[in-house]
């Protein structure tokens, strides 16, 4: 934690620019890291939940922790329109996001019928190759702007 607020003051880069990325996994393990995510969290950087839904989700969590955001699982966009049951899922996970007032994050978006759904369901943003290839491991770091996490509308 220390270390990440050296970091933000060394770099001059705003807090509120930081989004932390947590599994789900390591969410349920670390039950004790909710001081850490609370300390981050007041620092003014985001806590999002990553691959949401591809562990053994526990609501309670996400009650309890200083969550901002939930990454749904890329398994789930990609059984959209042929999966009824991930679209049901989807369809839920909204709907808890929305009563808990967390944004939503639909990940590995592909095709262009995905992103209309995902759309059409109601979610705030999505990441994907619709929106940009991955990046080669040389390429200039874009911190003004990142081109895989677009919001709908």
């Amino acid at each position: 934690m220390g270390r990440v607020q050296r970091i933000l003051e060394q770099t001059g880069f705003a807090a509120d620019r930081l989004e932390i990325e947590v599994t789900e996994s390591a969410l349920q393990e670390t039950a004790s890291g909710r001081p850490i995510l609370e300390r981050l969290k007041h620092l003014g950087a985001t806590i999002a939940v990553d691959d949401f839904g591809a562990g053994y989700s526990s609501l309670s969590l996400l009650s309890r922790m200083p969550i901002d955001v939930i990454k749904v699982d890329r398994y789930f966009v990609s059984a959209l329109g042929s999966d009824a049951g991930a679209s049901a899922i989807v369809v839920a996970v909204l709907a808890m996001t929305r009563s808990l007032k967390f944004q939503v994050v639909a990940e590995g978006i592909e095709t262009p019928a995905q992103l209309r759904e995902l759309q059409a369901l109601g979610c705030d943003r999505g990441q994907g190759y619709s929106f940009c290839k991955s990046l080669d491991h040389g390429a200039p770091l874009q911190l003004a702007r990142n081109p895989v996490l677009a919001p709908f509308g």
